[in-house]
Parts: structure tokens; C-alpha cells; sequence
């Protein structure tokens, strides 16, 4: 439970603001029951109810956006709602509800949030006591909510950034082992939830350290980036490639079955050997692959096809052969 917490952020903001909002919001549900304001009391308890209904959901299905959305537009309702109802006690809440919905929900529907909240108030009124003091809500409410956008919007660029730093291999632009691991998994749940099944390619770049010992590094650094780039010209799109480490790469093929996986390492053996070249020659590559079994996990699946690889190097490299599957000319 903490790993999942402290792995995803928006996940355990919208926990806490949850969580926080239910014992903030409970005992005032329980006052006003006590104390007969029947109408105050049934709004606590049904924001009280949302809120721990889209934490039950956002806990089994990691749905944080629509989530987040949801929380937004029911917290802004209510809040609006009670604002309408109490007057100064409302608008209290509003400022709450205005600042946590940037930090639960995308910044573009916490703004119009924020806007429509205000507007609103204006229109059904405040219930404050001149229009020197209307205009003082809003002018501070506003200058809190550009805050917050700004402070939003600048975190969520900070955290695309971390984000791809986390998952990119700096050198070539491909996808690294973390985000392999993650790509894997989610194939995984793709065959056992609608029966689209992936394939796996393991490419080693032939005699790659002769390479670099007789043309220098920076010729190897360029080596690799102009194999990303081919692998890029001659898959599709959907196809993800991650560098596993050195010269060794996986590709990750989706929706295929074992003769399109079979000529997908084919085709690109064949490419890579074509246009890819060093100062003395051409460059090959070997190709491992294997089609992902049902309940399989994705270490197994990643040996079979890495056990596949090293019977391509057994052969004569320049090779492609699939686990349990005839070698590929």
C-alpha cells in the first residue's frame, strides 16, 4: 500500500485530500443531524459518501484523472451550494475547494472550476454586507486561484520532465529498463482483459565492441542513435523500443501473432543490415523473439526471448530465431 502511495502522487493526494475532507466534513454532518438542520446535514453526508466512493474507486483502478475530475466538479458544486445556503461560512470552503482542485484534478478543469464557482457566487450572491466586500472576496479569491494555476502548471511541467528523464535513455531516445518493465506489464494486462497478445524482439548489434574499440566511442554513440532511428523507420508506430543495456535492445510488438512477429524481426534484420553502417562495413544485428503466453510473467517472457537471441549469436549472428521456432533466412 505505501509503494503504490508514494510511487503515484495525484493517487495519494487524492487519498489524503479524501481522507482529510471525510473526518473535516463528518462531524459537521453529525452536528447539524443532532441539531435537526436536516438540509445542511443531508449535503455533508452526500459529499461525505462521494468522497469515500471516489477513494474506494481511484484505490482499485488507478483512474486518477477521471477521479480527480469527479472530485472537482461535486467538491465546486457543494461548495457553491453551501455558499448559497450559509453565506460567509461558505465561502470559507470555497477557498478550499478552489485550491485542492489543482492539485487533484487537471489544471485546465480546476480553473474553469474556479471560474464557474465564482461567477456563480456572484450571481446567487455572497451574502456579504456591501459591494466593497464582494469585491474583496473576489479580487483574493482570484489572486489565490492564479497562484495556484501557476504553481499547478509549472509542477506538471516539472513532472513530465522528471518523468521522461526517469523513462528515456538519454543517449538514443528509447525507452529504458524502467519503463520496459512497465510497458511489459501493461501488455501483460492487455492479453488477459481483451485477448491482444505482444511479442517481444531482443536485438543485439553484432561485434558491437570490436566497433568501438577500433572506431572510438563517439563512433559507437552514433551507431546507436542511427540504429534507434531505423528501428523507428521500419516498425510501426505502436511498436515501442527500449535499450536494455549497451548494445542490446528490446522492442516490444503490439497486436501480433507468431507469423507477424516472425517477419517483423525478419524485415527488420534485413533493414538494419541494408542501411546501417560503421566506417569498415555494415552493421548486423541478431534478433531474438518470443510471443507472450497466457499467465505468463514478464521476467519468463523476457528469457525465452533473450534465450532466443543467444541462439541467433550460436548460429552466425545476422540472425533472427523465435523461442521454439526454426531459425529465420
Amino acid at each position: 500500500m505505501l509503494h503504490r502511495l508514494r510511487k503515484d502522487f495525484r493517487l495519494s493526494l487524492i487519498i489524503l485530500l479524501g481522507v482529510c475532507g471525510i473526518v473535516g466534513l463528518g462531524p459537521f454532518a453529525i452536528y447539524r443531524l443532532i441539531s435537526e438542520q436536516w438540509l445542511m446535514a443531508a449535503l455533508d453526508g452526500l459529499l461525505v459518501t462521494a468522497i469515500l466512493l471516489a477513494i474506494l474507486y481511484v484505490w482499485r483502478t488507478g483512474d486518477t484523472r477521471r477521479t480527480g475530475i469527479f472530485l472537482a466538479v461535486v467538491n465546486t458544486g457543494m461548495a457553491v451550494t453551501v455558499t448559497h445556503l450559509t453565506g460567509l461560512f461558505g465561502l470559507f470552503w470555497l477557498y478550499v475547494v478552489m485550491l485542492s482542485n489543482y492539485f487533484i484534478a487537471p489544471v485546465k478543469v480546476a480553473a474553469l472550476a474556479t471560474v464557474v464557482a465564482l461567477s456563480t457566487v456572484v450571481v446567487v450572491g455572497t451574502h456579504l454586507e456591501s459591494p466593497a466586500e464582494t469585491a474583496s472576496f473576489l479580487i483574493t479569491a482570484a489572486i489565490t486561484s492564479l497562484f495556484a494555476y501557476i504553481f499547478s502548471t509549472r509542477s506538471e511541467m516539472l513532472r513530465l520532465q522528471m518523468e521522461r528523464l526517469a523513462t528515456i535513455d538519454p543517449l538514443t531516445g528509447a525507452g529504458n529498463r524502467l519503463a520496459l518493465e512497465s510497458e511489459l506489464e501493461i501488455a501483460i494486462a492487455a492479453l488477459e482483459r481483451h485477448g491482444q497478445n505482444h511479442g517481444l524482439l531482443m536485438l543485439d548489434l553484432d561485434h558491437f565492441k570490436t566497433v568501438n574499440d577500433t572506431h572510438g566511442h563517439a563512433t559507437g554513440d552514433r551507431i546507436l542513435r542511427n540504429f534507434t532511428r531505423l528501428v523507428a523507420e521500419y516498425t510501426r508506430r505502436e511498436d515501442r523500443l527500449f535499450r536494455f543495456g549497451g548494445e542490446e535492445f528490446v522492442l516490444l510488438v503490439s497486436d501480433c501473432d507468431e507469423l507477424g512477429l516472425h517477419r517483423a524481426a525478419q524485415h527488420l534484420r534485413q533493414s538494419i543490415h541494408e542501411h546501417l553502417e560503421c566506417p569498415s562495413g555494415p552493421v548486423t544485428v541478431s534478433i531474438g523473439g518470443a510471443l507472450l503466453r497466457p499467465g505468463e510473467s514478464w521476467e519468463t517472457w523476457l528469457k525465452r526471448a533473450d534465450k532466443a537471441l543467444y541462439q541467433a549469436k550460436q548460429q552466425g549472428r545476422n540472425q533472427a530465431v523465435m523461442a521454439q521456432a526454426a531459425v529465420l533466412h
